[in-house]
């Protein structure tokens, strides 16, 4: 009688010994599926990001290289429109202001003294090199949306 308990006892030690290391062998195998599917989606994850980050440094470029086009234009029309002023009369130069030849002539800035227009047109300059840092920053956040 104890032959067949002290059996039985070990059938289902075997038993279970069998069944614990069938189950542990079959989480392994698929714990191993599932990091060999992590690895494969992460690598993809990677590689479109770096398609992105491709992408969006390209256009950043492209897009700081018009800003610079831009910015440069609008410096040389303010060197050329600086020159031109200097043929304007100088606040020392005359005592009183210069009284515009026409009602229609008094709003366009022909009668300023030269350093009146230039402070101006140093202005509109620094205001147009703003206006185009703004046009890439929001270009460059559009493209970053898409």
């Amino acid at each position: 009688m104890y032959r067949e308990l002290i059996a039985a006892a070990v059938l289902v030690i075997v038993g279970f010994t069998a069944g614990w290391v069938t189950q542990d062998w079959r989480l392994g195998k698929k714990l191993e599926t599932m990091k060999v599917e992590q690895a494969v989606a992460v690598q993809r994850a990677e590689t479109k990001a770096r398609e992105i980050e491709q992408r969006s440094t390209a256009e950043a470029v492209k897009l700081r290289d018009i800003k610079d086009a831009k910015i440069n234009d609008i410096s040389t029309k303010l060197q050329s429109a600086v020159s031109q002023l200097r043929k304007r009369p100088s606040i020392g130069e005359m005592s009183s202001s210069p009284a515009p030849k026409s009602e229609a002539q008094s709003c366009t800035g022909a009668g300023l003294y030269r350093e009146h227009a230039e402070f101006l047109v140093r202005e509109a300059a620094r205001a147009d090199e703003i206006t185009a840092d703004l046009a890439q920053c929001q270009a460059a956040y559009e493209s970053i949306r898409k």
